[in-house]
């Protein structure tokens, strides 16, 4: 962080045995690591731990937990560690950052992450990614499409050569024959490119895909996608 606050965030969905010692392990380790022999302790830095955990560590109603260093009157011996653990499991009461978060993390789908109203720019940032992320998904759409094109392309090669064969053609046809099927090729290659890609682009509209995202994702025009739009 900008103050050179070092965090740690990690999210479980299973509970280990020792989860808490193994928590303290790693927040220690994250406090030393930099430091180098004969250096002076000022160069260490704090650390704050952030858990998210889709289990309820504890039986109390609270879902955000707060663990610094004090003593039995609470006063604070010092704050250079920090833990936070937030419980995805348990209702939520108020409406404050942490409770925009935790509801951004049970998000399962395109509609939870709809129904976030927020102004935080770090949340809506990463929902923005989320939904980036979500089109390696149409992507591989478009991957299969032209594989099935290519598979079907060499298919109907094999066919013409096939039916040349068994019709006997003499050499002198033969050769127009071999251009009419070149042209008729390169015909259907184009066909099959815009009937592929035009399938590929009505799988995004059906996903709600933004329409800026379908056209640089496709290379399509406004035109073009009004038209398949109808």
């Amino acid at each position: 962080m900008n103050d050179n606050t070092k965090i740690n965030i990690e999210l479980q969905i299973k509970h280990y045995a020792y989860w808490d010692r193994r928590q303290l392990f790693y927040l220690a380790k994250l406090y030393t690591e930099d430091m180098k022999s004969g250096e002076d302790y000022a160069l260490l830095k704090k650390c704050v731990s952030i858990s998210i955990l889709d289990f309820n560590l504890t039986s109390r109603k609270e879902y955000h937990h707060v663990y610094c260093l004090r003593d039995g009157q609470g006063y604070v011996f010092s704050d250079v560690l920090e833990i936070h653990i937030l419980e995805l499991k348990k209702k939520l009461k108020e409406n404050g950052t942490v409770e925009e978060w935790l509801r951004f993390f049970r998000a399962d789908c395109e509609e939870d992450l709809e129904m976030i109203r927020t102004k935080n720019p770090g949340i809506l940032e990463v929902i923005r990614e989320v939904r980036e992320m979500s089109l390696s998904r149409r992507l591989r759409i478009r991957y299969e499409a032209h594989l099935k094109q290519i598979r079907d392309e060499k298919a109907w090669k094999a066919y013409e050569r096939a039916e040349a064969r068994k019709e006997g053609l003499a050499e002198g046809r033969a050769e127009g024959l071999a251009e009419g099927r070149a042209e008729g090729l390169a015909e259907g290659r184009t066909v099959g490119l815009a009937e592929g890609r035009s399938q590929i682009i009505r799988n995004m509209i059906s996903q709600n895909t933004p329409d800026q995202e379908i056209i640089r994702l496709s290379g399509c025009s406004e035109e073009e996608l009004k038209k398949i739009k109808g």
